[in-house]
């Protein structure tokens, strides 16, 4: 199939997977497909900067037997204390789950319409996002009323935590439902500015101390909510994208221990709204999160699997998740052309017909199959061999070809042969 199709068969499906031989490029050719549904080209013939932008919207992760559900979806990360010398536990988004988080923005933008425009963050989202700004570090220092400022140490989902720049170790709690209150009495800038005694006025609302520095933090999330407010204007018409998860080696990993109760939500048919789950870890997800009310797979998510046919845990993929992929195999010819186009015309020749003798007797040999079929990639390992055709046979396909053959009778017989093929 050429890359077109396979990107045309992805959207069709949303999860794909990529099998065959080893070294036929499935890992490369996920990459392809991801580059086709942006760029139409192959990645290869992205610049830099299209490569850059690509990243944005594909991620590749690699699962492996001690990869679970923590690393993929979510869970509770051990965290450092001011100096490290206490340990405490936060939760945190696996990586896709933070892939869902970008492309359910992205989704969400791009249904927007100019009837909206005109609409403000309110000071909710606007606190959840001045939060997470603290957590990042993008805010360091708090400006308070009287030309003073504080150093901002950290925040969580009940308070931001801040020193004044002259002490060394004592640090002031903020709460979050506080300054939501302050917020609520004083909702903008220009009533902010109003205010003649920020002591007497704040506690006939809420009994707080500091009150200088609920006054900064409240300046600094009005700056905030203007940015939001400013970034929705921005991003109104931006345009839906493809978000393509790549997963190489997917039958390496324990799928039931990593994917948990997404095996519902990674159905095709559950895309978006409809394949909501209530996640493990459900009643630690904050308040504002756009994932608050179950998480789901939003319908621009597109998943790539790649699996080598031989190894022995293919097996281990039960029918429940195979039912949910579309499977496609790559055969050994199929990416002859496009992985050798970095060779010179001669060599690229030798390699192509060395390789397709090799594997037409790999095919003739009782036990073996195009699953055993020597991968075009094997051959690019010439240029770090002086294009020695020997030595690639004597260090990397000889050796391979052995434990394929491990276990049957007339070993040194059949190599025999497999070797004549290949020097033909």
């Amino acid at each position: 199939m050429k890359i077109s199709e396979l990107a045309d068969l992805l959207k069709h499906t949303h999860n794909l997977i990529l099998h065959g031989a080893p070294g036929t490029g499935k890992t490369y050719l996920a990459k392809d497909i991801a580059a086709w549904l942006h760029f139409s080209k192959q990645y290869s013939r992205l610049r830099d900067k299209e490569k850059q932008e690509l990243s944005e919207y594909m991620k590749l992760v690699q699962f492996h037997p001690s990869y679970d559900y923590t690393d993929f979806v979510e869970g509770i990360r051990p965290v450092c204390g001011d100096s490290c010398d206490q340990i405490g536990f936060k939760p945190k988004n696996g990586v896709f789950k933070e892939f869902c988080e970008r492309a359910l923005i992205n989704f969400d933008d791009s249904k927007k319409n100019s009837e909206i425009l005109p609409q403000k963050s309110n000071l909710s989202v606007a606190l959840d996002r001045l939060v997470k700004k603290i957590q990042n570090k993008e805010i360091v220092e708090i400006e308070l009323r009287l030309s003073s400022r504080m150093d901002v140490i950290d925040a969580d989902d009940k308070y931001i935590y801040m020193k004044t720049q002259k002490s060394v170790h004592d640090k002031y709690s903020f709460s979050l439902n506080n300054i939501k209150k302050l917020a609520e009495k004083y909702p903008d800038r220009t009533s902010l500015d109003a205010i003649r005694s920020v002591d007497r006025e704040f506690k006939k609302v809420v009994s707080v101390s500091h009150p200088s520095g609920y006054w900064g933090i409240l300046k600094k999330l009005y700056e905030v909510q203007l940015e939001l407010n400013n970034t929705v204007n921005k991003v109104e018409l931006s345009p839906q994208k493809s978000f393509v998860f790549i997963i190489d080696e997917i039958n390496r990993g324990e799928l039931s221990k990593i994917f948990g109760e997404l095996f519902y939500s990674i159905d095709p048919g559950y895309r978006g709204t409809d394949g909501r789950v209530q996640t493990q870890y459900q009643n630690l997800v904050p308040a504002g999160d756009v994932f608050e009310k179950g998480f789901y797979i939003p319908e621009n998510v597109y998943i790539i699997g790649t699996m080598n046919d031989i190894d022995r845990s293919v097996e281990s993929m039960d029918f429940a998740m195979r039912r949910r992929f579309t499977f496609v195999e790559i055969k050994a010819e199929y990416t002859q052309e496009s992985i050798f186009q970095s060779l010179d015309g001669d060599l690229k020749e030798k390699a192509i017909s060395c390789m397709n003798a090799l594997n037409e007797a790999i095919s003739k040999i009782d036990g073996l199959s195009s699953a055993y079929h020597i991968g075009a990639a094997y051959f690019l390992k010439l240029k770090n061999l002086d294009n020695d055709f020997g030595l690639l046979w004597k260090y990397h396909l000889e050796p391979l070809l052995r434990e394929y053959l491990r276990g049957q009778g007339d070993v040194e017989e059949k190599m025999k042969q497999l070797e004549q093929a290949y020097q033909q």
